[in-house]
C-alpha cells in the first residue's frame, strides 16, 4: 500500500464522506439499513467503517467510481479523531434504561456469535445466552447485563466527544418520531447531498422506518434479522415499563452520572417514580 493511501486523510477529499456512529440497541439495524438503501439508490460506496481502514486504497477506489461518495457505518462508534474531523459523522445515542431494556430480552433470543459462547469472567463455562435466561426474573437478567455486555456500550457511550463541533449528535427518540424526516434532511444536507440525491435518500428513509413503510411489516412481526425479530418495539421509555425499584436503585448507582450526561435526567429524582 503506498504512502498517498496509508495517510490517515485517505477518504477526505471526497465529495461525500458520511459516518453514522450507533452504538448496541441505538439503532443500529434502523441506521445500516437506512445507510445501504440511500447508498444503494445514490450509487454511493457503503462499507462498514473498521473495514474500510482494512484496505483504504480498495474502498477510495470503489468511492471514487461511485460518485466520489462514501458512506460508512460505524456500530460501535469506535471512529477516529481524524475522520470525526474531516468527515461528516452522525452520532447516534438512546437513553440508557432503554438501551438496558432492549438488549436484555434481545440477547435471550438473538443468534449472534458472541452470545453463544462462554464469557469466562461473567458466566463460567455457561454461554451468555443460557447464563441470562438463566435468571428467573427480567430484574435479575437485567441486573447481569448492565455488569455485563451493556456495561461495555455504556463505557463506549460514555468515551465520545460530545463537544466536537463536526459531528451532529441525534437522540434515537427523536429519530423515531422524525415523521417529516426534518433531522435526517439536516444530516444529508450536511453531508454535502444535492436537491435531487436529498429526495431519493429521504425516500429511503421513509421506506426502511417504523414511522414509514416499515410499520406495516412491523405490525406483521416480519422484521427479522439473523434468524430472531430484532425489531422488537420502537417505542421509547420502555424502561418504566421494566424497571423494578431495585433495578432503578441499581442502574442509579452505577450509571446516574452516564444519564445527566446525556441529557437523559438532571438529577436521580426519576427512580422515585418507579
Amino acid at each position: 500500500m503506498s504512502d498517498k493511501y496509508n495517510n490517515q486523510n485517505t477518504f477526505a477529499d471526497l465529495k461525500i464522506n458520511l459516518i453514522f456512529g450507533t452504538h448496541h440497541k441505538t439503532g443500529t439495524i434502523w441506521m445500516r439499513s437506512i445507510a445501504m438503501a440511500v447508498a444503494d439508490r445514490c450509487r454511493f460506496h457503503f462499507v462498514r467503517y473498521p473495514r474500510s481502514l482494512k484496505d483504504p486504497a480498495k474502498e477510495l477506489n470503489q468511492a471514487t467510481q461511485k460518485n466520489s461518495s462514501l458512506l460508512r457505518i460505524d456500530e460501535k462508534s469506535h471512529i477516529r479523531s481524524s475522520d470525526r474531523d474531516d468527515a461528516t459523522v452522525v452520532h447516534l445515542i438512546r437513553d440508557p434504561r432503554d438501551v438496558l431494556v432492549s438488549a436484555t430480552f434481545y440477547h435471550q433470543k438473538s443468534t449472534e456469535n458472541f452470545l453463544l459462547r462462554p464469557w469466562r469472567r461473567a458466566t463460567g463455562t455457561t454461554t451468555y445466552q443460557d447464563h441470562i435466561k438463566s435468571f428467573e426474573s427480567f430484574e435479575a437478567q437485567a441486573i447481569f447485563e448492565m455488569s455485563a455486555y451493556s456495561a461495555k456500550v455504556f463505557a463506549d457511550m460514555n468515551a465520545w466527544d460530545y463537544d466536537n463541533p463536526n459531528c451532529i449528535e441525534l437522540k434515537y427518540e427523536d429519530l423515531i418520531v422524525d415523521r417529516d424526516m426534518v433531522l435526517f434532511r439536516r444530516v444529508f444536507e450536511a453531508a454535502g447531498l444535492d436537491a435531487s440525491q436529498t429526495v431519493e435518500a429521504l425516500e429511503e428513509v421513509w421506506n426502511n422506518s417504523l414511522f414509514g413503510a416499515l410499520a406495516e411489516v412491523k405490525l406483521q412481526k416480519a422484521v427479522v434479522e439473523e434468524g430472531t425479530h430484532h425489531i422488537r418495539s420502537g417505542k421509547t421509555s420502555q424502561w418504566r415499563k421494566h424497571f423494578t425499584p431495585e433495578l432503578a436503585a441499581a442502574f442509579h448507582s452505577k450509571y446516574q452520572p452516564l444519564l445527566e450526561r446525556l441529557g437523559y435526567e438532571t438529577d436521580g429524582s426519576w427512580v422515585d417514580s418507579v
